[in-house]
C-alpha cells in the first residue's frame, strides 16, 4: 500500500487468510486446505530436486575418482 501499488495490494490480499467471522469459517477452512496441499506439493517437488542433485553430485564424484586412480586402484602420483 505504501508503494501505491493497487494491483499488488489486491493480488496479495486475495491470497491471504480470510478474516475470522461466522460468515467466513468455511472460506478459512478451504484456504487452509488449499495452502496445505500447495505446501505439500512444493515440498515433494523440492525433495525430488534434492534427490536429483544428490545423484548428479554422486555421479560427478565417481567420475572424478575414476580420473584420479589407475585401473588397479592406485592413486596417480
Amino acid at each position: 500500500m505504501q508503494l501505491n501499488d493497487q494491483e499488488g495490494v489486491l493480488k496479495w490480499a486475495s491470497k491471504g487468510l480470510p478474516r475470522l467471522s461466522e460468515d467466513t469459517v468455511d472460506a478459512r477452512k478451504e484456504w487452509v486446505q488449499r495452502n496445505v496441499a500447495l505446501a505439500e506439493k512444493k515440498l515433494s517437488e523440492l525433495e525430488e530436486l534434492g534427490e536429483t542433485c544428490m545423484k548428479v553430485s554422486s555421479d560427478a564424484e565417481s567420475s572424478e575418482l575414476d580420473d584420479k586412480y589407475d585401473d588397479e586402484g592406485n592413486a596417480w602420483q
